[in-house]
């Protein structure tokens, strides 16, 4: 029976791959003896991190605990020793999704609640969106629940250039904060600002079941989302017809106002289920996750289930496909853009043959680095003898990168289990495919370092223009781009969010990337 491995979690080293893969620079675990689970990871501006997911335990590293299942937010140093850990939640049970750290200093949290009592009030009814506010000592400032009389559940969250916020889900509601439902559990987008008010809210989606998993600003103003849909009707159109009932990707790119503009169903006659989504340097977009299909645009599988990521043109025109994997179930869940091209893509693995190197036991986590070309640059191997998985992932302002997931294990190279799945987490340092790194040596100064409102690039480059320039996130998000002639002026940057960055700008000649920090 297939699994999905999206929910599963991290951990080990692998032997060796196509080329030098980071080295595994620490790992931490972190829980109590029921089940703790990963979501969310961020890098903090003094060189820590946030991490957000959900806990089931009430020892351990886990206290305050309010009962079936809290939000768990905790924050570590630059090592991985933690600092503050903080349960959010009521009396029913509450499920952590992300974190972002703010301006000030304080968190963002994302989540899921049941809850009306503890920490939750406003709740509308069953499952809503939650979202609190933390100071930098991790105190709720503030809540608010979204959603309406049935389940509404977020996935993902993205700040946005005017300070406020997109967030995407699921909802089966067509009351309270919500207009319409097209049947089933729809697409769910909300619009939200700075005060956390909603601007404007949209669903999306046919007469079955339909999911968005992740959302992801563009550079044109708009979103890009990819999730799940069972539907061939509603605002789904050009689904595989392989009859109801069979989950495709669903890619949908939105503008600034939550107009669709595009839309496209992807996969086969399996359950194709989209967990990331991404727009590329080039301007395409990458969808990424788990097939269990071997038709329809599943033209490469390896086995039962599979990595599996399509590349669709900026009007959604399907460009290339690509499976990774081996004879068991392979699952992918998270996708990161690669400075210089490529993609870094995490989930979990229970192969040990195909692409996979090794397995060390039951589901392991799997990081593949892949080319443009879909070809495999390296790949790590990590877990230990029980079920592993790797989840979200971060840049880091050294070059290097975080991975957040669970594991049951506690031999290989994950350090401890205390019970049930615990929180792993894993730095690895800079990424080493190709001799293009070295050119981070030789780039040029950029100031101020840490910026507010602009950067200047000093001294200016020398050689032939024009010189493209991009801005890119901590999750590998092309956030803006441009192209400057012959000069590189100063770059606007008082539109982006407190955090690390990195500014790429290349000619026929010469290409630099060089981490900045936005305070």
């Amino acid at each position: 029976m297939l699994r999905t491995v999206f929910c599963l979690a991290i951990a080990h080293l692998g032997l060796g791959a196509l080329r030098a893969q980071p080295a595994i620079e620490w790992q931490r675990t972190f829980g109590g003896t029921l089940d703790d689970t990963g979501a969310s990871i961020a890098q903090t501006t003094d060189g820590g991190y946030i991490l957000c997911g959900t806990t089931y335990s009430n020892n351990g590293n886990v206290s305050g605990n309010h009962g079936q299942g809290d939000i768990w937010v905790v924050k570590i140093d630059a090592t991985g020793n933690l600092q503050w850990q903080r349960c959010l939640g009521g009396s029913q049970p509450d499920i952590g999704r992300n974190v972002l750290p703010l301006a000030d200093g304080g968190y963002l949290v994302l989540g899921s609640t049941r809850s009306n009592d503890g920490d939750a009030s406003g709740n509308h009814g069953m499952v809503d969106i939650w979202l609190v506010r933390l100071s930098a000592a991790g105190v709720p400032v503030s809540q608010r629940c979204y959603g309406g009389s049935l389940n509404d559940v977020p996935f993902g969250i993205r700040p946005t250039p005017d300070g406020g916020y997109i967030i995407a889900g699921e909802s089966r509601s067509s009351d309270g904060d919500l207009t319409s439902n097209a049947g089933s559990t729809d697409y769910w987008v909300l619009k939200i600002g700075a005060d956390q008010e909603i601007q404007w809210q949209r669903s999306y989606g046919g007469s079955s079941g339909d999911t968005a998993y992740a959302i992801e600003l563009t550079t044109d103003g708009g979103y890009i989302m990819n999730g799940k849909s069972a539907s061939n009707d509603g605002d789904v159109a050009g689904a595989p017809p392989f009859g109801s009932g069979s989950d495709n990707y669903w890619v949908v790119k939105l503008d600034e106002l939550g107009n669709i503009q595009w839309q496209r169903p992807c996969g086969g006659s399996g359950t194709d289920l989209g967990f990331s989504v991404a727009q590329r340097i080039d301007g395409k977009y990458v969808a990424f996750g788990q097939s269990g299909s071997s038709d329809g645009d599943v033209t490469d599988p390896t086995g039962a289930l599979d990595f599996w990521m399509i590349v669709l043109s900026e009007s959604g025109v399907p460009v290339s496909a690509h499976s990774w994997g081996g004879s068991n179930d392979d699952g992918g869940a998270g996708l990161l853009n690669m400075q210089l091209g490529g993609l870094l893509l995490s989930g979990g693995s229970e192969s040990n043959d195909g692409d996979v190197q090794v397995n060390f036991g039951g589901f392991d986590g799997w990081l593949v680095r892949t080319n443009d070309d879909g070809t495999i640059a390296w790949q790590l191997v990590l877990g230990g003898s029980n079920d592993d998985a790797l989840g979200a992932m971060a840049r880091t302002s050294d070059g290097g990168f975080v991975i957040l997931g669970n594991s049951r294990s506690a031999d290989g190279g994950v350090p401890s289990n205390q019970g049930g799945s615990d929180v792993w987490m894993v730095k690895l340092g800079s990424d080493q495919v190709g001799i293009s790194d070295i050119r981070l040596a030789n780039a040029p100064i950029i100031y101020p370092n840490p910026c507010h409102e602009q950067l200047i690039i000093a001294p200016a480059i020398q050689g032939k223009g024009p010189y493209r320039w991009r801005i890119i996130d901590h999750l590998g998000a092309v956030i803006s781009s441009g192209t400057l002639i012959n000069v590189l002026a100063p770059l606007p940057t008082g539109q982006l969010a407190s955090g690390h960055y990195l500014l790429q700008f290349e000619s026929e000649e010469r290409f630099f990337t060089v981490p900045f920090v936005k305070e």
